[in-house]
């Protein structure tokens, strides 16, 4: 079965979760780069798998309704 395409919202989700953990120490700048540069090519949601599996769930902000 193909993978459906996903969008920049589900990019930029990542992206966003990304930039709180390297603000947190979590990632080094040159991992950062890395993940923001495989996040933001991603074209299925399979694309976006261990970009965040070896960090902890920063609480999400909440957004605005």
């Amino acid at each position: 079965m193909t993978e459906l395409r996903i969008g920049t919202r589900e990019r930029e989700r990542v992206v966003r979760s990304l930039m709180r953990h390297q603000g947190m120490g979590r990632l080094t700048a040159q991992e950062y780069q890395e993940r923001v540069a495989r996040a933001r090519a991603a074209v299925v949601a399979s694309d976006l798998d261990g970009l965040l599996d070896d960090l902890e769930a920063p609480a999400e902000p909440r957004e605005h309704e």
